[in-house]
């Protein structure tokens, strides 16, 4: 359906099945290594275990999801569910190379053609302040103890 390509060779195309095991260890990986800077290890392994390929296949059911592919490997994944986002996780290993930034175009791009004119998305304390820079405002904060402290954040389209 959406098809993207840029100077930098990433693409993104619609989750296919068969992705679930690699966006689990990317997502498992992003999560220890990157999240694991803001948030509690017993945090990290609950996170963890929500992003199994049993459970990434079921997602897949439910919300649109894409993968960001470059030299035919998965380097970034995303998804929707009506105007709010989730799962945005990129290779900790392709951090600060734009594949995020790129996902979330892409992905303001198809709520924006299913009609809606803002966004929401659950940002963790790691990715926060990357959402503010993206133009993303704070709505309101939580903290619980499955979860740790997150925000949940909004933008105009």
């Amino acid at each position: 359906m959406f098809s993207q390509r840029d100077k930098d060779s990433i693409s993104i195309r619609s989750y296919q099945s068969g992705d679930e095991t690699v966006l689990s260890a990317m997502i498992q990986a992003a999560l220890r290594q990157v999240n694991s800077k803001d948030y509690k290890p017993a945090i990290i392994e609950k996170m963890c275990e929500k992003f199994t390929p049993e459970r990434i296949k079921e997602f897949s059911a439910k919300r649109k999801m894409f993968v960001a592919i470059n030299a035919e490997q998965i380097v970034g994944t995303i998804s929707l569910i009506k105007d709010t986002i989730f799962t945005v996780f990129v290779d900790p290993t392709r951090h600060h190379q734009g594949i995020g930034t790129q996902l979330m175009k892409y992905i303001e791009g198809v709520a924006k053609q299913d009609g809606y004119s803002s966004v929401v998305v659950p940002a963790s304390v790691t990715a926060h302040d990357w959402y503010k820079n993206l133009g993303y405002q704070d709505v309101k904060m939580t903290t619980s103890e499955e979860h740790g402290t997150n925000f949940v954040m909004s933008k105009n389209l």
